[in-house]
């Protein structure tokens, strides 16, 4: 995973931010989306969203060496405590399960982000409860696979472009004489 992975990662918490802010449909979030599975959450830091690449899976397109096809899978964490005031009946995931519809929908809504992927498929929903603790914590865990197309990098600067070939043709070796000689220039994209 490289450069690609990280704007990948890097427009879906672009994405997501404005609709878990304040005046979004996931208000409740106050826009703690992070980009990263690493960062520890306070308990009021809850509820929160993390965004994180997985794994990666590339093949090449079409034989050649140089454009490949890969598949990147994003995974968005929803993570929530026990909102105060909820009822019995809806505990723990009511809260979760409102946040990852909008996650959804962001990524129904961008299934082919412009410059970023060619399509991204929803592939599993995990959902989770710890209940050890002061208050359980939910969370849904949402995996998405990111398509998109990348290019081998260029030949090394120090290599000169392969501009003229020079091509011997000898349809009868046996006479060792050369029928035809040329210089071929090679054309360029």
């Amino acid at each position: 995973m490289g450069a690609h992975a990280k704007t990948i990662r890097h427009a879906v918490v672009d994405g997501l931010t404005p609709i878990f802010s304040t005046g979004g449909a996931g208000a409740v979030v106050d826009g703690r989306v992070f980009g990263n599975r690493f960062r520890p959450l306070g308990p009021n830091e809850l509820p929160s969203i993390r965004v994180y690449t997985q794994k990666e899976f590339v093949e090449t397109e079409g034989g050649g060496p140089r454009l490949y096809s890969r598949e990147l899978e994003v995974v968005v964490e929803i993570i929530c405590s026990e909102p105060a005031g909820t009822p019995a009946d809806r505990k723990h995931f009511d809260q979760p399960d409102e946040l990852a519809e909008l996650v959804e929908g962001w990524f129904f809504d961008n299934e082919c982000l412009e410059n970023v992927w060619q399509y991204a498929l929803l592939t599993e929903v995990e959902a989770g409860l710890v209940t050890e603790g002061q208050k359980p914590i939910a969370a849904h865990r949402l995996k998405f696979d990111v398509t998109y197309e990348d290019r081998a990098p260029r030949t090394p600067a120090t290599l000169e472009d392969f501009e003229t070939a020079h091509v011997e043709i000898d349809t009868a070796p046996a006479d060792t004489s050369t029928e035809s000689v040329d210089d071929v220039p090679v054309p360029t994209n």
